[in-house]
């Protein structure tokens, strides 16, 4: 038998007992879809109106209540003339109101009966549940007949006559048959059909779970028919397969004797009557000098042929495409053409050197291997060789790297030890500047702001892929940050605010330049307010190829010209002093707080944007 046959019958089958499986489950589903369409037109709708038929009714008792409250307030204040009784008139409107609601929901109730028995007639079927809800609402309907004409009377009452009679009325007759015989009638058609309910859900659940285990069971045969089916198709395939596999195998490694006993008449058998075919014409043949040449210009690597008396005989495409030389310039010269750094005798395996057609070297790895004919004597050698000049580039860039790397640690270390003289020299200025009404704990906070500042420099670059350059703006924004928290200036009231451009400082210029902010702001917050408020504004621009770093207070200001260099306190000395080192113009104006601006040369690169905060 055909396998094409086999496998349609076999994916017929399977999707016979998927198609059995799919209508049972629709079976149950349409079943119950059933039962659900005929609860919610049948027992559903009952409960709904037993529901709010006693809502209806609850409500026409309240009202009649308040017809009583509102006459009652008459004896309460008989000589208060308020026209017609307070709230009568919404009282009984409120009483009719509910007792249409109760005849509407009652007359929906007894459709939905009358319904669902046309139903059941249609189908042939009686259902005795049914004529008992219609007989249970009938007698609502006899019991409300009576109640509505009680309730007619009792308005009447309400209109004309007095308070006492009304509200006997109201007790010994509306509310005796109300709570005695319309209530329980609307209760007990509710709980019949709660009753009804519960029973068809129960009776629901237990043909559904059987319908369940019947369809588990159907889909589980269905499933193990579908895998053994499956798995005997697969055999019937796989099994002819593997001995084609192995007889493959073994002519692959050389046994061309290799035969395939397949007896089927499907195409298994033809494929093995082929295969059987193909290795005798393969064991009567060699292999062809095309189909080697196809192997050699397939290789990667360059592939030459010499011959025993070190000629090239033959050569790949990548040797051509590498070395420059076409097969006629070849084809017969000796190796040694191609040698720069050796001879063919002499040549080993390993790395060496190649001449191109323009005198070029070439660095190769090269194998050596002779060729050994079917004697067992040699017939040549043969000479593979791997073009190196991507890795010795490689080479190249990782040893360059490596020494620039060499070189920036050298810098770092030269770095770090400056920065550890600054921070020795600016101690050593600052034990000369003390004396013993200073106090200690500001002395080491002015040094421990003015090590951070130099810290945020190298901290920015580390953060920074220029090593050379570093984002000023984010480092005045750092900085600012610290000083706010090291000064506590928002409980004391200052302020910073910061203006800044996305400006790129040389390490050499940003080291300078964040001391001496450090040290303005340090002598505006500790100078220019005392205890008031205030706020100090600091401003990083360039502009005509300098940059400008501008320090303003609403401070105090100070007295009289402003010479640095001279300044009484260190901090001041200190911004004169790097001022210099930057080769910068620094300017002190004095009013109504002090603005101090240094402008220098800008030497490093301005970055995209801008950060205002």
């Amino acid at each position: 038998m055909r396998l094409g046959l086999i496998l349609t019958a076999g994916f017929l089958l399977i999707a016979a007992l998927v198609a059995l499986v799919g209508l049972l489950y629709y079976q149950t589903s349409d079943a119950v879809h059933s039962e659900i369409v005929d609860l919610r037109q049948h027992l559903i709708p009952e409960l709904v109106g037993a529901s709010e038929m006693r809502v209806a009714l609850q409500s026409s008792q309240l009202a009649a209540q308040q017809i009583i409250t509102a006459r009652l307030q008459v004896l309460v204040q008989p000589d208060h003339d308020t026209g017609p009784l307070l709230g009568l008139d919404d009282s009984i409107e409120e009483t009719e109101a509910s007792l249409k609601t109760f005849e509407r929901r009652l007359a929906q109730s007894r459709a939905a009966l009358e319904s669902s028995e046309d139903r059941e007639s249609d189908r042939g079927a009686s259902d005795v549940d049914t004529d008992s809800a219609i007989a249970r609402l009938a007698e609502v309907d006899r019991q409300y007949a009576v109640y509505e004409a009680q309730v007619d009377r009792f308005i009447h009452l309400s209109l004309y006559h007095p308070t006492e009679q009304v509200s006997e009325y109201f007790v010994d007759e509306l509310q005796v048959h109300f709570e005695d015989r319309l209530l329980p009638a609307v209760n007990g058609y509710g709980e019949k059909a709660t009753e009804e309910l519960e029973g068809r859900l129960a009776s629901m659940e237990g043909a559904q779970e059987i319908a369940n285990r019947r369809n588990f069971l159907f889909a589980v045969a269905a499933f193990v028919l579908a895998v053994v089916l499956g798995l005997a198709i697969a055999r019937s395939i796989s099994r002819p397969i593997d001995v084609l596999q192995e007889a493959a195998d073994r002519v692959g490694s050389g046994e061309l004797g290799t035969r395939v006993e397949l007896r089927t008449r499907n195409e298994m058998g033809a494929l093995a009557a082929a295969f059987n075919r193909m290795v005798g014409d393969l064991e009567a043949s060699t292999v062809s000098r095309s189909y080697l040449d196809d192997i050699i210009q397939s290789m990667s690597e360059m592939l030459i042929v010499i011959d025993r008396e070190g000629l090239i005989r033959t050569a790949n495409r990548v040797t051509f495409e590498e070395l420059g030389y076409n097969l006629e310039e070849l084809t017969g010269k000796p190796l040694d053409l191609l040698l720069a750094d050796s001879t063919f005798e002499t040549l080993e395996s390993g790395e060496t050197r190649f001449r191109t057609e323009s005198g070029e070297q070439l660095p190769v790895y090269c194998s050596r291997t002779e060729l050994v004919g079917q004697a067992g004597s040699p017939t040549g050698t043969l000479v593979v060789a791997q073009n190196l000049s991507l890795r010795k580039e490689t080479e190249a860039q990782l040893r360059a790297s490596l020494e620039e790397k060499e070189v920036l640690l050298r810098e770092v270390h030269h770095r770090v030890k400056n920065n550890l003289q600054i921070v020795s020299s600016l101690l050593n200025l600052q034990d000369r500047e003390a004396t013993g009404s200073i106090d200690p704990d500001r002395l080491l906070q002015e040094s421990r702001n003015r090590v951070r500042s130099m810290a945020l420099i190298h901290e920015q670059l580390y953060k920074s892929k220029d090593l050379a350059n570093i984002d000023f703006s984010e480092y005045v924004s750092e900085l600012a940050e610290y000083l706010r928290r090291s000064y506590d200036l928002e409980s004391r009231g200052i302020e910073l605010e910061l203006d800044t451009s996305a400006l790129g400082l040389r390490v050499d210029q940003a080291i300078p330049c964040g001391m001496i902010l450090n040290e303005l702001v340090a002598n505006s917050v500790e100078h220019a307010y005392g205890n008031r408020q205030g706020e100090i504004r600091i401003s990083f621009r360039q502009r005509e190829g300098r940059n400008r770093l501008l320090v303003a207070d609403d401070g105090e200001g100070l007295p009289g010209t402003v010479d640095p260099s001279h300044a009484s306190t260190l901090g001041l000395r200190l911004v004169a002093a790097l001022a210099e080192q930057l080769e910068a113009d620094v300017e002190f104006e004095s009013g109504s707080g002090l603005s101090v601006s240094v402008e220098f040369e800008a030497v490093g690169e301005a970055r995209a944007g801008a950060a205002l905060t």
